[in-house]
């Protein structure tokens, strides 16, 4: 028994340095020529204003951080960037609020290591912002 929990130490050791490779590759390759891509967000004047200012555009996607400015949201538009009609997106501790012209169908989105659930869904409907839910019917 002592054997199997030394391998399953180990084997979680190895795990862990492989994430921890993937993450700082993400920081350091891919992030850099994101960031240079940012650009101030432009609002579509024919949608309702979003409940908080985007902190800027990546790809015409606008982006709203919590208040530990994840960058990954950078690499989630990044993944997302042909999802017909996606607005915005607005992480929250490791959630994503999803603002689109219509239902992506987005539940999870992988980011790095870590897959990043779709909190709520908002679509435009008689000049605001309204969530998707499974009595929604759009009336």
């Amino acid at each position: 028994m002592e054997w199997a929990n030394e391998f399953l130490m180990a084997y979680e050791e190895v795990k862990m340095a492989e994430r921890i490779d993937q993450e700082r590759l993400l920081r350091e390759r891919r992030m850099p020529p994101l960031k240079r891509l940012v650009r101030p967000y432009q609002h579509d004047a024919l949608l309702p204003a979003l409940p908080q200012s985007p902190h800027g555009q990546l790809h015409g996607v606008g982006f709203i951080y919590d208040e530990d400015r994840d960058d990954r949201v950078l690499v989630a538009i990044d993944d997302l960037k042909d999802t017909p009609g996606l607005v915005a997106l607005a992480e929250h501790e490791g959630g994503l609020e999803v603002y689109a012209r219509k239902p992506t169908g987005l539940t999870t989105v992988s980011v790095g290591c870590d897959e990043w659930g779709v909190l709520s869904e908002f679509i435009p409907h008689q000049g605001r912002w309204k969530e998707l839910t499974v009595d929604f019917t759009g009336k």
